[in-house]
Formats: structure tokens, sequence, C-alpha cells
């Protein structure tokens, strides 16, 4: 996030007699890992008195890392943090957590006192969840979660999220080793972005070269390395969050998309 651009944005509403209330910032991007500049966009919020709410849906589980959780530094400025464990925290889906500063924003924003439930009303040392989000009934997301963090420890799930920054950064190693590709985002938070772009080919004609990579190696089985786009270019994606995978096969992964890459070229079948 360009915080000049969010201030002018924020200035030019309120002299249009708009009052902006929140700002969404991103602390751990799923297309690449990207994290948004969180104590900056903290101090103009506090500045301009705006709620401040971290998308930390795929991020956020870098702060279970001792080494990397500096990444997410003035994440604990927010107001409110969108957190999702069925993402890198090993968990079925679903199982998301909204944490917010102020617990009785939640109540303001959510809490009910329908007549059918006055008799299930506690005091403020128990907690009922139907005052703190939209739904009234719900599964126990939660439990799965404490289960894992009780089994392991949270200091082996901080090597979990350790072992998959790693991982990226030996994809990302292997790729520069292969000609032809490129880094179009690098290593960060267990996802590298790169494509195979040899000369003499157009945009487009890469494009469709790099989606057929893709198809082609989903095929094989070896593993799953789907395409996005970025920049208005279609790149392949590496996101390496299992905690059994081995360096070897992370290797063996990007060699396997060079010879799929350097077959099409060669017999311009991509088309």
């Amino acid at each position: 996030m360009d915080v000049s651009a969010l201030e002018k944005k924020i200035m030019d509403d309120q002299a249009a007699g708009m009052k902006p209330f929140a700002v969404i910032a991103t602390a751990g991007t799923t297309n690449t890992g990207s994290i948004d500049p969180l104590n900056e966009i903290a101090d103009l919020c506090e500045k301009h008195n705006i709620w401040l709410h971290v998308d930390g849906a795929y991020g956020a589980s870098i702060l279970a890392s001792s080494k990397y959780k500096s990444l997410m530094s003035g994440i604990s400025r927010s107001d409110s943090i969108t957190w999702d464990a069925h993402k890198w925290l090993m968990q079925t889906y679903s199982c998301s957590v909204v944490l917010a500063k102020d617990k009785q924003q939640l109540k303001n924003c959510f809490s009910t006192r329908p007549e059918y439930l006055k008799d299930a009303e506690t005091d403020e040392e128990h907690i009922n969840y139907w005052d703190l989000g939209p739904e009234l009934t719900r599964p126990a997301r939660s439990l799965k979660l404490w289960v894992t963090l009780q089994a392991l420890g949270t200091n082996a799930v901080g090597e979990v999220i350790e072992h998959g920054v790693q991982l990226a950064e030996w994809a990302e190693d292997e790729i520069k080793k292969h000609n032809h590709w490129e880094i179009v985002c690098p290593a960060q938070l267990a996802i590298v972005n790169f494509r195979y772009a040899p000369p003499g080919l157009s945009d487009q004609e890469l494009d469709s070269l790099n989606k057929r990579i893709s198809q082609e190696m989903v095929t094989n089985g070896y593993a799953t390395v789907l395409t996005t786009q970025l920049n208005g270019k279609t790149v392949l994606r590496i996101c390496a969050i299992h905690p059994d995978t081995t360096e070897d096969e992370i290797r063996n992964t990007v060699q396997l998309l060079s010879n799929i890459a350097r077959s099409l070229n060669e017999k311009k079948v991509f088309f």
C-alpha cells in the first residue's frame, strides 16, 4: 500500500464532506506474501482517527515464528485482525479467527437480546459467542486449533512456519539455475512467483505457455503448481507450506517444471 496515496485519498474524501472510517491493510497477501507497511499505516490511522483492520488471513501465521515475526511489526497496533488457521496452521477448513483489541466493539456490532435467549444470558465473566459475531449457532471450530497447539506446542508450530519460508527460498534458488526463467515476485512468506520467458515469444504466447506448463505439471501429478495473474502477466506460483516437503522435493519440482517448459517450447504446442 502506498501510504502517501492513502493519505491523499483520505484528505480528498474529507474535503468532499465524506468521513473515511476504516483502512484495511494486508499482512501477507495470499497471492505473493506481500506485507503492507503496517506501522506507517497505523500512524496515519491514529492521526485521522480511523479504524485499522489488518487482513492477516494467510500471512499472520508468521507470528508463530520467533525468527520471522518481526516482519509483522505494527500489526499489534491494529484495531482488528482476521486470521485463517486453515491456511498455514495445518487446520482443516474452516478455522478462521477475528481478533479485536476491544471486545466491546464486537458486542456493539453483533450483540442481540431476543426474547428466546433471555434465560441464556450470562455475566461478563462468561462469553456468549453469539454476542461477538454474526452467527448465533456455530461448530466448535477453535477446538481443532487448540488441540494442535496443545499437542505440538508453539515452538513446533513455529518451526513448521519457518520450514515453509525455507522451502520457497530453495525453490527460488533452484529456479535461478535454469535458463529463461524469471522471478516475478521473490520468495516471501513461503510463496514465490515466477514464469518461463524464453526469447522470441509475444506476451500472449508467454501467457499461454505458462498456463500450459501448469496444466502439464498437474497432469504429471508430482506437484500442483498453478498460475496467477501479476501485473497483467500469467505467472506460476509455488506456495510451499506442507511440513513434510523436503528440499529435494521442492528442487525436483522446479527441475520438472523446467523440463516440461523446454519440451513445450521446442514443440510449440501451447498455442
